[in-house]
């Protein structure tokens, strides 16, 4: 993600054309170009072509909406108009409620305060709010096209009768995104000299924004941060999961998932062992993570056991996951340039750092992520790297 969703403008001024390629080959993309059309016309063109066997198929269907820059299709924007009229404020609470009636949350819960940089809606000008609700209306309207091309895919799959023994599997890689790269150093110039972004021109072809933190807080409800950090705002995604027969077709899982596992499930729904040291006689990195193709059988599985330890760094970030557990190191003001403990059951916003209270969990924590480093080859930098800077 990060290219125009019209044409082929690049995602930085380091990158200012995305190349596009079939097969290793460069192509030109049509005229009436939008990327989520464009992405899953491709892949039904793929699967309609009968190879005359009955052989099964992985496809991986990558859409970069609603990833910056924000564009959408005129008629769709215009649906999503004034929508948003009462802030992003407002919208996190609602979205809470919402979520906390559907079961993806506990009732009470503590919710994550925003980055404190960030200005209340109703300290907006009323110009800086009419600029907001055009930026929500578009990344709303991305998602509604992005949704309306997953059901597409879907009825071409239940007209060729391949519906009924077809895995569905959608998931997002990351938390909202908060960083709003008009206001980043690097991007204030190149923006300025070749996009126009006046209001009227947001969501269009030639305009290049980004939602900002606001709205990003809303779409993460009451996790902490957003896109990264690996705090839960950054990390903890929905994910969608649907097989022909399953027993907990509608049911709410809160298993622990890592990307990880989504290629040993694949692998054990098509009834093939995973590699271990060495694949087709070339030695190979031994695939992590465990199957989740129980949870399918029973929502209430666990994947993970609770003594094990899951680990990560990003830009000199650090987190280990552990049960209910998770130790997280964020760089000031986001964080304290330290670790910090917190108890993901009882409060997923990450609200209270219970480091005094439990010192030896925090300690065993700590030697989980060292190790995971060791194992790795894990390099932290000398010095902060940002993503970009939000607030920091």
């Amino acid at each position: 993600g990060g290219g125009s969703h019209f044409d082929e403008s690049g995602i930085s001024p380091r990158d200012p054309v995305v190349v596009y390629q079939d097969q290793g080959v460069q192509v030109s993309l049509p005229s009436n170009f939008y990327s989520s059309d464009y992405f899953t016309s491709n892949l039904i063109d793929m699967l309609s072509v009968d190879s005359g066997q009955a052989d099964p198929f992985f496809a991986f269907l990558s859409f970069t909406a609603p990833h910056w820059p924000l564009h959408a299709p005129d008629d769709l924007i215009e649906k999503y108009a004034g929508r948003y009229s009462q802030g992003y404020e407002k919208l996190r609470r609602d979205r809470i409620e919402r979520a906390t009636e559907l079961g993806l949350f506990e009732p009470d819960i503590l919710i994550a305060q925003p980055i404190r940089t960030l200005v209340s809606w109703d300290e907006l000008t009323p110009e800086q709010r009419q600029v907001q609700r055009r930026k929500m209306a578009v990344h709303a309207a991305m998602v509604d096209r992005l949704d309306w091309n997953v059901g597409r895919l879907l009825e071409f799959l239940e007209a060729r009768r391949l519906r009924e023994n077809t895995v569905i599997i959608f998931l997002s890689d990351d938390g909202a995104e908060g960083h709003l790269l008009e206001e980043y150093p690097t991007y204030v110039d190149w923006l300025e000299e070749n996009y126009d972004n006046r209001y009227e021109n947001i969501g269009r072809q030639g305009s290049f924004s980004s939602l900002g933190a606001g709205w990003a807080h809303a779409a993460n409800g009451p996790l902490r941060l957003f896109k990264g950090y690996l705090s839960e705002g950054g990390t903890r995604v929905s994910a969608f999961i649907n097989r022909p027969g399953m027993e907990t077709a509608g049911k709410i899982s809160h298993a622990y998932v890592t990307a990880m596992d989504f290629a040993p499930t694949v692998l054990e729904m098509a009834g093939l062992e995973r590699p271990e040291r060495t694949h087709g006689g070339i030695a190979v990195q031994e695939m992590d993570g465990s199957s989740f193709v129980g949870l399918l059988a029973d929502h209430e599985r666990r994947v993970h056991p609770e003594t094990e330890p899951i680990s990560w760094e990003l830009l000199g970030r650090r987190a280990v996951q552990r049960g209910r557990w998770k130790l997280a190191w964020l760089h000031e003001p986001l964080g304290n340039d330290e670790w910090e403990l917190f108890d993901l059951k009882a409060d997923p916003g990450e609200t209270t750092d219970l480091s005094v209270q439990f010192p030896k969990v925090r300690e065993s924590m700590i030697g989980d992520w060292e190790r995971y480093a060791e194992a790795n080859g894990v390099i932290l930098p000398e010095r902060l790297l940002r993503y970009p800077s939000a607030g920091e």
